[in-house]
């Protein structure tokens, strides 16, 4: 005892100490502190900004491009002073807004100036959001409680010119979206090459138990057209490989053969598995299933990851030293939307979606066959067949054959959809005539309940049975979930209450309540979980639990906190600090770990940890390097190592893939400064059209979006967003096409009441543009291209429509159309 007090003092100590001399070299100049604020432009979100706060959380925006860009207006920036215009004046013809930061005035024109409000942070020009008004013709309101900017434009934006209006007549629109869907192009594939990656890290390690260290990760990947190898290693397991994969699979990923670390769904017989050295082929594309989830993910090492369903939080995961984490979630309903939010540094968060599948989406199609065959290497070296045929759209039957060094056991399945809210799973083993059940059922888009009878863990005849009832209810902001089982000795029953109170902050409630089958004894926990969890540089959760006579039983709380830009001790440049701390208090004990990774560039960090038992401290030297062979795969290489340019990369993005591209004209030209953005990358192009976005996550219908605010008047995107498949370590190189648009004006004749729209819907695209009848029948509209239209009058809340053709080259005017003319 004496010993850990003495080492827990020490951590506290050694905490204090860096903490204390820890600080962003900007953090505390002028009394203003980092912080990301939601801001609405209009009716559109445009997500989280940076800003910095002061005191009185009164944020101050960066005066730069990007404050031009939020709010729709070009700009043009020297000495100190800048001009900005507004989207419609593209000539440049009307008086500019003009903000000088020299002498914190706004004016326009011959017009009044104003005196404003900005700050001077390490050579940046800061502006206080009161003053945006006085500089641009912009409403502004700040909301605290929400931590939200509302922007409000004075003017036609670009986006207000392509607004959406009324839906059609349910009949053309379904008409026009048919012939949409049959032009629509796919997302564009990566090209067929061969990629190579490798990563290797070197870590020197003190420990005050096991003294000197010194360990070694590395990490390796061959990506095809057709496959992915991953092979890992760590100097410190007892078996060197930890973790190899390889998988081969067809174009369309629906048949595909993989070796090594396996994730199976176990269908009506079993929970998922995990298989370490196993093999595993499919005919079947994979899904994300309802119910008990198991899924794998890779991202950055070490870095934590919050799960929300539905958009409210259910749990956090840490992925390994690779990379990898694997999510295992109950009471996963169908239509479910997971998201996965990776804290990968600071001011820098990645989310990615995963829509779980319907109810009708787990069945083959009539007279199609399904095989799955899977071997286990080790265990009892287990091996199972599964052949299914679908008998109707909505009816698949099947066998399994499963067998072991203990069993052979032979069983029947079938899925049943008979209506669009209920689907059945049915298995039958002879040996034990034991008949699994599940029954999903869909009350509505909200609620749903799930019930197993006759289940079990794992596929044996001498596995214990389970019966459970999960009922799942969620709207906006709150869900519940509830599960009632009944195992061989006990009944147990748990619900919990996710809500989110507040910007961020999660609130979980959850009864876990379990009792004897034979006896009268019984146990009851509860727990209070309250998780900050948004795009910020610090999160935080604090769990307590106490028993049914309301005794404390424990409490464990964490803190994250990542800093960019840092240093250590006042003089020491970092690149980003991670510091976490996490503790458990316990029968009058407390344990707590801690760690403050610095990473001064990235080949190089320094990691001090501490708990109530050791502290130690790790300095690892990291690097990657990775090569893509074009146009080739690995059976057309005429050599065994053919030429190739090696690239060296970060150690967390040594399996990026990489966008090329280039945009053009109608006439194949390319152009030049059109914006371009790719998650939360941003580029231009360049005089002949080309770009490049390097360190691309892995994605399937990757968007890629115009800035349409970039371009001349006269052009548009022929498809924004342009959506692109990306692989690992491969090339994917989209063409950019733009189109010549035009706008159109005329007058509309007839008996008509005032307020009334005109709305022009490009058959081919499904892009629609609308204009505002006015008073004297006067209509406009921009930004349309070539090819036939649906024309709707929408006056008094009815619909008329009418089709015709439109091609020009920069305005059509004169245009005359009565009321008669519409049907």
């Amino acid at each position: 005892m004496k010993y850990s007090s003495i080492c827990l003092f020490l951590l506290f100590s050694l905490l204090l100490i860096i903490s204390g001399y820890l600080h962003a070299s900007d953090e505390f100049d002028d009394n203003l502190f980092d912080a990301h604020i939601e801001v609405h432009v209009g009716q559109a979100g445009d997500n989280f900004y940076r800003v910095r706060m002061d005191e009185d959380e009164q944020p101050y925006l960066s005066f730069d491009e990007a404050i031009f860009s939020l709010i729709d207006m070009a700009s043009e920036c020297s000495a100190g002073v800048c001009e900005a215009y507004l989207p419609q004046d593209i000539r440049r013809e009307s008086p500019p807004f003009v903000i000088d930061t020299n002498n914190a005035r706004c004016y326009r024109g011959d017009a009044e100036q104003q005196n404003v409000t900005l700050r001077d942070h390490s050579g940046d020009v800061l502006i206080h959001w009161k003053s945006m008004a006085a500089c641009f013709p912009i409403k502004v309101m700040w909301s605290i409680d929400d931590y939200r900017l509302n922007i409000e434009p004075l003017f036609t934006s670009s986006a207000e010119l392509r607004k959406k209006a009324k839906l059609l007549k349910e009949t053309t629109r379904q008409e026009a979206k048919a012939i949409a869907l049959q032009t629509r192009k796919p997302a564009i594939n990566p090209e067929n090459g061969v990629g190579l990656s490798s990563r290797f890290a070197m870590t020197s390690a003190y420990h005050s138990r096991t003294h000197q260290d010194v360990f070694v990760l590395s990490d390796s990947l061959i990506s095809t057209q057709h496959s992915y190898s991953r092979l890992s290693i760590d100097s410190r397991a007892d078996d060197p490989i930890v973790y190899y994969n390889v998988e081969v699979h067809d174009d369309k990923h629906e048949t595909s053969l993989q070796l090594g670390h396996v994730l199976l769904d176990g269908g009506i017989f079993s929970r998922p598995q995990t298989l370490d050295n196993g093999v595993y082929y499919t005919n079947r594309k994979q899904i994300v299933e309802f119910g008990n989830l198991q899924l794998e993910r890779t991202t950055d090492p070490n870095i934590n990851i919050d799960v929300l369903v539905n958009g409210i939080y259910q749990n956090a995961y840490q992925s390994d030293d690779f990379g990898r984490f694997v999510v295992e979630e109950n009471n996963i309903a169908p239509g479910d939307v997971l998201t996965f939010r990776y804290y990968l540094d600071s001011g820098n968060w990645m989310d990615e979606q995963v829509v779980v599948a319907g109810l009708d989406e787990a069945f083959l199609m009539k007279n199609q066959w399904g095989v799955d065959v899977v071997a286990n290497g080790g265990g009892n070296h287990e091996t199972a067949a599964v052949v299914e045929y679908g008998i109707g759209s909505y009816l698949t039957a099947g066998g399994t054959a499963f067998t072991s060094e203990n069993e052979d056991i032979v069983a029947l399945q079938m899925r049943y959809l008979p209506a669009h809210w209920l689907a059945g799973y049915i298995g039958f083993v002879p040996s034990t005539h034991r008949f699994p059940v599940e029954l999903e059922i869909l009350f509505d888009t909200h609620q749903s309940l799930s019930i197993e009878w006759n289940k079990s863990d794992v596929f044996e005849s001498s596995e214990d049975t389970y019966d459970s009832v999960k009922y799942y209810w969620s709207l906006d902001g709150v869900s519940v979930n509830a599960n009632l089982t009944r195992e061989e000795d006990f009944y147990r029953a748990v619900s919990r209450i996710n809500t989110k109170v507040a910007k961020s902050l999660f609130l979980a409630v959850e009864s876990d309540y379990t009792a004897s089958r034979y006896t009268q004894s019984h146990t009851s926990l509860f727990s209070i979980e309250l998780t900050k969890s948004g795009f910020s540089d610090a999160s935080w959760r604090v769990k307590t639990q106490c028993d049914d006579h309301g005794q404390f039983q424990q409490t464990d709380a964490s803190l994250r906190y990542s800093c960019k830009g840092c240093q250590l001790g006042g003089f020491l440049k970092t690149d980003t600090v991670i510091t976490n701390i996490s503790s458990r208090y316990r029968d009058d004990n407390v344990d707590v770990h801690g760690s403050i990774e610095a990473r001064f560039n990235s080949n190089l960090l320094i990691k001090l940890y501490g708990s109530s038992e050791d502290v130690g401290i790790e300095v690892t030297a990291q690097f990657g390097a990775k090569t893509y062979v074009h146009g080739r795969s690995i059976e057309e290489a005429d050599t065994f190592l053919p030429p190739m340019d090696i690239e060296y990369t970060d150690w967390d993005k040594y399996d990026a893939a990489k966008l090329k591209g280039r945009v053009i004209d109608a006439k194949g030209n390319g152009v030049a400064d059109v914006g371009l953005k790719v998650m939360n990358q941003r580029t231009k192009t360049e005089e002949d059209g080309q770009f490049e976005f390097l360190d691309v996550p892995v994605r399937d219908h990757l968007p890629v979006f115009i800035d349409e605010g970039s371009l001349d008047l006269n052009l548009m995107p022929e498809q924004n967003p342009v959506y692109v498949n990306t692989r690992r370590v491969a090339v994917t190189k989209p063409t950019i096409s733009l189109v010549s648009s035009f706008g159109i004006d005329g007058y509309l004749h007839g008996d008509f009441p005032p307020d009334g729209y005109l709305h022009f819907l490009h058959i081919e695209s499904q892009l629609e543009y609308s204009s505002e009848i006015e008073r004297d029948g006067f209509f406009m509209a921009e930004g349309l291209t070539a090819g036939r239209y649906m024309v709707t009058l929408d006056v008094d809340g009815k619909e008329k429509v009418m089709e015709t053709s439109f091609d020009g080259d920069f305005w059509i005017g004169g245009l005359i159309y009565t009321v008669s003319d519409f049907q």
